[in-house]
């Protein structure tokens, strides 16, 4: 234990040479420390998505539909924006009030959205000419801590207030993970594994026949409701958890998970003239918005080799 507990520390030592802001060292060396004692099988990163583990000027998955909609959703979209972005980014405005006005305003763009006649062929064009434009992109390292997580089989949810189909996609077009293939049973024909790597998301709804979108998965999540109660209907099970995100919302992924015995979180400060003080109480390492996951990739790569 006191060998997991001096590499823990090495480790946020190395963090805050780095520029990141660590509260708490010692309380985060407790946790780290105990992530690496539990193990690879005993770990779930949870992660978000936007400017997550895309970069922090990145198009976000609502802005990568609209680039392949009609100038008029563009137009709504823009001023939906203008008027409840601000608001999500108060950080000094009550949960109580913000949550009704973050649902108001999900409802609102995917309502317009129905109306656009969407397939999956658009989800797909939309991805590939917001990537090649340099619109959406990925954060450094993504890509390739994305691909560890999967060829170490790590318990992976990337919980996003984005949109799922359009995240599906974008681990393939985007950060160049193929298309999990799991080999079926000889009896029943079910797959015999799962993806280790799951996005949890609004997901659309097609017309079975038509093809165009036709509505969106409930429950509907926001940046204030991405907690374990949207994944598997509250009844998952973790053990130890790494959150990631960008978002004071971020901080609480992993509420409500059964058996949590420890939550080691980091943020990223995307904004750095905006809630410095709130994001080193909501997370134990709050790294700056210019960097990379190799930090990150550090701490698995601790738990990998314990």
């Amino acid at each position: 234990m006191a060998a997991h507990l001096d590499a823990a520390a090495a480790l946020i030592q190395q963090f805050t040479s780095a520029g990141c802001i660590v509260a708490d060292p010692q309380a985060a060396a407790t946790k780290l420390g105990a992530l690496i004692r539990g193990g690879p099988s005993n770990l779930t990163v949870i992660a978000d998505f936007d400017r997550t583990l895309t970069g922090a000027k990145s198009a976000s998955a609502h802005q990568v539909v609209a680039g392949v909609l009609s100038e008029p959703f563009r137009d709504v979209e823009r001023r939906l924006f203008a008027h409840y972005y601000p608001i999500e980014q108060n950080l000094n405005m009550p949960l109580s009030e913000k949550i009704p006005l973050m649902e108001e305003w999900y409802r609102a763009n995917h309502l317009t959205m129905v109306q656009e006649y969407v397939s999956r062929d658009m989800i797909q064009e939309g991805v590939r000419k917001a990537r090649d434009s340099g619109a959406f992109f990925g954060r450094e390292g993504a890509a390739e801590f994305l691909a560890l997580l999967r060829q170490r089989e790590i318990a992976t949810q990337i919980l996003s207030a984005g949109l799922k189909d359009v995240v599906e996609v974008a681990l393939i077009e985007l950060f160049g993970l193929p298309k999990w293939e799991s080999p079926t049973d000889v009896n029943t024909g079910e797959p015999t594994s799962r993806d280790p790597i799951r996005v949890i998301s609004n997901g659309m709804k097609f017309h079975p026949k038509a093809g165009w979108l036709e509505g969106f998965t409930e429950p509907l999540i926001h940046m204030y409701n991405k907690t374990q109660s949207v994944v598997d209907e509250g009844k998952g099970v973790l053990v130890n958890a790494l959150v990631i995100g960008d978002g004071l919302g971020d901080a609480n992924m992993s509420d409500g998970g059964a058996s949590l015995d420890c939550a080691l979180k980091v943020g990223y400060l995307n904004d750095p003239t905006n809630g410095k003080e709130k994001y080193s109480a909501a997370f134990d390492i709050v790294v700056p918005g210019t960097e990379g996951l190799a930090l990150v990739r550090e701490i698995v790569d601790r738990v990998i080799s314990r």
